[in-house]
C-alpha cells in the first residue's frame, strides 16, 4: 500500500496516530522509548487518500508496516507489544519481499511466491477475539498445486484422534486438499495400502500428491516384502467384498468399519458389496458406475468432514446422470461439530460411524426401520 499524505487533515490524522503512540510510551515506562520509538515510526505508515487512518474505524491499534526481513524488530516489537498494557486489540502489518535472499525466486514474477503477509490481533481483557485470515494456505495453492510442483504432503492423525480430542483432529484435510485442481488425493485402508501409497507418491513426479494416516496402531496386516510398496495405478479402488443390492464405498482407514459392518448386515440375509476407494482425486468413476448400476444403495463412509470424498462423490453421480433414476444414495461423515476427547470408540459412535451405524443405515435404506431401531 502507498503512503499518502496529501492534505492537512492528512498530517492531523498522523499526529493523532502519533499522540496514541506516545501515550502508549508512557504506558511502558521510560526505559522503552527507544522501542516506542520504532513502533511510532511503524505506525506512521498506512494513511489513506481521504486523510482517515485504515483499521481505525474497527477499533484497532496499527503498527506497521513493519519489515518481515528484520528478525530482530520482529522480536522486539512482538515482545515489548506483548507485555504492555494494550489500548485494545493491537494489529500487526508485516511486509515481506517475494524470494528475499533468493535469486531465481527474486527474479521470477510468476514462481515460488514463498513468502505472504501476515496480520495478527493480539486477544486483549474486554474485547472479543478477532482473527484474520493468515495466508498460510495460499502457499499450498500459489507454490505448488498452480505449479504443479510435486510436493508430497503426508497427513498424520486423519480422522477421530482419541485423546489428543478436537485441536488435533483431522477432520478437514480431504474437503480442503480435493478441492486443488492438480492435487492427487488417497486415503490406505491399512498399512500395508499406507506403504504402497508412501511408494505411490514417491512415483508422482509431475504434480503434487498426499496422503492421510490415522493416529494410533495398523490393523495387523502383513506388510509387502522388505516394507517396499508398489506405486499404485491412480485413481483406481479395489472391491473387497462382492454383494448386491447395497454397496458400501469406503475412503481410508473406516474401510475396516466398513468391513466389519459387512458381518451383521449377512446375519440379517444382506449381502453387501464392500469396495475401497483408494483416491478421492482422481476418482475411480468406473468403479463408482458400476456400484450405481448394480446395486440399489450407495452409501459412502469417511472420517472427515462434510464437502470430503463424499461431495466428490455425489458430484459425479449428479453430473452424470447417475442420481436420475431410483439408486439410493447415502454419504456419512464427520457431524459438523467438534467431537470432545474419548476413547476411539466412544469418539466413533459420537460421530454416527460405528459399524452398527452403517448397518442401521443400511436397513433403514431398505425399509426394515424396525430392525434397525432396536440395533441401538
Amino acid at each position: 500500500m502507498s503512503r499518502i499524505v496529501a492534505s492537512s487533515s492528512s498530517l492531523l490524522a498522523m499526529m493523532r496516530h502519533q499522540s496514541c503512540t506516545v501515550n502508549l510510551t508512557k504506558q511502558i515506562g521510560e526505559q522503552t522509548h527507544e522501542i516506542a520509538a520504532k513502533v511510532d515510526q511503524y505506525a506512521r505508515g498506512m494513511i489513506s487518500a481521504d486523510g482517515s487512518l485504515l483499521f481505525e474505524e474497527l477499533s484497532l491499534y496499527y503498527i506497521g508496516p513493519v519489515d518481515g526481513h528484520n528478525v530482530e524488530d520482529l522480536v522486539t516489537i512482538f515482545e515489548k507489544v506483548k507485555s504492555l498494557p494494550a489500548p485494545g486489540p493491537v494489529l500487526i502489518h508485516i511486509v515481506t519481499e517475494k524470494g528475499k535472499g533468493y535469486p531465481p525466486a527474486e527474479a521470477a514474477a510468476d514462481k515460488m511466491h514463498g513468502e505472504h503477509y501476515l496480520l495478527l490481533v493480539m486477544h486483549v481483557p474486554d474485547f472479543f477475539p478477532t482473527v484474520i485470515m493468515i495466508h498460510v494456505f495460499l502457499a499450498v495453492v500459489h507454490d505448488v498445486d498452480l505449479q504443479k510442483i510435486p510436493v508430497r504432503f503426508a497427513l498424520d492423525r486423519a480422522g477421530l484422534v482419541g485423546a489428543d480430542g478436537p485441536t488435533h483432529c483431522g477432520a478437514f484435510d480431504i474437503t480442503y486438499m480435493a478441492c486443488l485442481p492438480n492435487m492427487i488425493v488417497m486415503a490406505p485402508a491399512d498399512e500395508a495400502e499406507l506403504v504402497h501409497m508412501v511408494a505411490t507418491a514417491v512415483a508422482i513426479d509431475d504434480r503434487p500428491s498426499c496422503f492421510r494416516f490415522p493416529r494410533g496402531n495398523g490393523v495387523g496386516v502383513m506388510l509387502p516384502s522388505g516394507n517396499k510398496g508398489t506405486p499404485l495405478e491412480i485413481g483406481k479402488g479395489r472391491v473387497l467384498m462382492e454383494g448386491n443390492r447395497v454397496a458400501i464405498l469406503g475412503y481410508g482407514s473406516i474401510v475396516q468399519t466398513c468391513l466389519k459392518a459387512a458381518d451383521p448386515l449377512r446375519g440379517r440375509g444382506v449381502f453387501a458389496t464392500v469396495a475401497d476407494a483408494r483416491f478421492c482425486k482422481p476418482l475411480d468413476v468406473g468403479l463408482i458406475r458400476r456400484l450405481v448400476n448394480e446395486h440399489e444403495i450407495l452409501i459412502t463412509v469417511e472420517e472427515g468432514s462434510i464437502g470430503g470424498f463424499a461431495s466428490h462423490v455425489t458430484h459425479f453421480l449428479s453430473l452424470s446422470g447417475l442420481l436420475d433414476g431410483r439408486m439410493k444414495l447415502r454419504p456419512m461423515v464427520l457431524p459438523d461439530r467438534y467431537i470432545d476427547h474419548g476413547s476411539p470408540q466412544d469418539q466413533i459412535e459420537a460421530a454416527g460411524l460405528s459399524s452398527g451405524h452403517i448397518v442401521s443405515t443400511v436397513l433403514n435404506l431398505l425399509g426394515r426401520q424396525k430392525e434397525a431401531l432396536y440395533l441401538h
